[in-house]
């Protein structure tokens, strides 16, 4: 066991008596008759309390090397949102060009087309807007139908008509409240005479009659 030993000055009495230093057993005697100074002998044990020592405070990180460390992630940080940016953007590109592809092959073999239609009696189903109960229809032959329609042709031809103007009074066909116009169509969606007569036609030609179930038609391609 290791002992700490100081020395220390201490006052006596002057009635000659002896002073017993802690548990060491030490006797001093007094050497003067009046508040003479001795030496003392102090005892420090392992069970003293400990000596604390401040540890000495650790530095601060200097600034700049903070700053830069700032700097460093911020230009992490926008590589990685100008990465990001610029795979949405690529991404958003291949959308809108599949999405133009598709929309082209649907476009490609469809056309637009206007169309006259007058029923008569041999129609599949003799009735129409004008005419929901078929009184007229059912009394009008085909070939009165093909000579009123030959008629409205040669009008629109010589330009004394107009073909949506004449579509949207005479037709028999719905479409008539859209002038004649059918929308856009394929082929396969439209009965085989009528899908043959408009795509022989160039865009703003008029067809001669066409003769379908649901009677007798004249057609202008429009797209």
């Amino acid at each position: 066991m290791a002992w700490l030993l100081c020395i220390a000055m201490r006052s006596t009495e002057t009635d000659g008596g002896d002073w017993i230093a802690s548990s060491t057993e030490t006797k001093w005697k007094s050497i003067s008759s009046s508040h003479s100074l001795v030496p003392t002998i102090v005892e420090f044990s392992p069970l003293s309390p400990p000596i604390q020592v401040k540890e000495k405070a650790r530095a601060a990180p200097p600034l700049v090397s903070q700053a830069a460390k700032i700097d460093s992630d911020r230009k992490r940080k926008k590589s990685a949102s100008s990465i990001s940016s610029a795979d949405r953007t690529a991404k958003e590109k291949r959308s809108s060009s599949k999405k133009n592809k598709m929309s082209s092959s649907a476009a490609v073999g469809q056309v637009r087309a206007s169309h006259i239609l007058i029923k008569h009696q041999g129609s599949r189903r003799p009735a129409s807007w004008k005419d929901p109960e078929g009184r007229i229809i059912k009394n009008t032959t085909r070939e009165s139908a093909v000579s009123q329609l030959t008629v409205i042709r040669e009008d629109i031809i010589s330009g004394k008509s107009k073909f949506e103007d004449v579509a949207s009074r005479i037709s028999d066909c719905s479409s008539a409240k859209r002038g004649g116009d059918l929308g856009p169509f394929g082929r396969g969606q439209m009965q085989k005479p009528f899908e043959e007569a408009t795509f022989a036609l160039k865009v703003g030609e008029v067809s001669d009659i066409v003769d379908t179930d649901s009677g007798v038609h004249i057609i202008k391609r429009i797209a």
